[in-house]
């Protein structure tokens, strides 16, 4: 193979790890976005917690209780 189809090739080559570097930035981004916007549509049907030990609820910890500690989504079924 002589110099230029050898610079070529190489330059093919950094083409398609290129293309894959971006193909796999957008889809973390995809990734991102459906985590958030499940995230939001979980906080917009789920109901607040009636207590923390409360199950497929939320809850606002800045809110709720004393107003301190963590928020949550609780997802179990049972306690």
């Amino acid at each position: 193979m002589n110099q230029k189809n050898h610079a070529v090739a190489n330059y093919r080559h950094q083409q398609k790890i290129d293309n894959r570097k971006d193909l796999a930035a957008r889809a973390l981004v995809v990734i991102a976005l459906m985590f958030a916007l499940g995230t939001a549509y979980l906080l917009a049907t789920l109901p607040q917690c009636a207590t923390e030990d409360s199950t497929m609820c939320y809850w606002n910890a800045q809110t709720q209780g004393n107003g301190q500690g963590n928020s949550l989504i609780n997802l179990s079924l049972t306690n």
